[in-house]
């Protein structure tokens, strides 16, 4: 609290009410256009890649469908690298037994133009950023980089307690 009475808003009150004031209309259009989505669309196949829409309003047991990716927006983390979550009310997208949800309309497009390139390159982005190989449940493709392997040393132990941990000794060397 003590570093806020130092902070001083160097932005006018009319710039900050118009900015909220465009957020707000664009979060509007946003939610009637999804809102339409989900109301209007029906699940079918969409895209030349067999890809299988599947709708809130017209799928039985849509809640019961295991998302992949964790439900995170697979265009997003491979655009942007950032992880925004989808939206089911747009369609859960069903390409080669996985499960996507995407964030808009506009990133379910993109996914849908083609499908085969964001699959392989979410796995490209997990190599350069290992972080997210679990958290977006894609251990398979990583067989190396499971937990369990990395928890566990050789004799069944935690590798700073097993028996077969590195020795390690302190060294130096004396310069003249």
């Amino acid at each position: 609290m003590e570093y806020k009475d130092h902070i001083r808003v160097s932005l006018q009150d009319g710039v900050l009410r118009e900015s909220k004031h465009k957020f707000l209309l664009k979060a509007d259009e946003i939610r009637q256009q999804e809102e339409h989505i989900a109301a209007t669309v029906d699940s079918k196949m969409v895209g030349a890649s067999n890809m299988l829409r599947l709708m809130p309003n017209s799928t039985p047991d849509f809640m019961h469908i295991p998302l992949d990716f964790l439900g995170f927006c697979l265009v997003n983390i491979v655009e942007n690298a950032i992880l925004i979550p989808g939206k089911p009310n747009i369609g859960v997208f069903k390409y080669k037994e996985k499960y996507c949800v995407l964030a808009d309309e506009e990133t379910a497009q993109k996914y849908i133009a083609n499908p085969d390139y964001y699959l392989e390159a979410v796995v490209t982005k997990c190599r350069y950023m290992p972080e997210l190989i679990h958290l977006l449940k894609l251990q398979d493709h990583f067989p190396d980089a499971s937990l369990a392997s990395l928890l566990q040393g050789k004799d069944g132990m935690m590798p700073l307690f097993s028996i077969s941990a590195p020795l390690m000794v302190d060294k130096d060397v004396n310069t003249p």
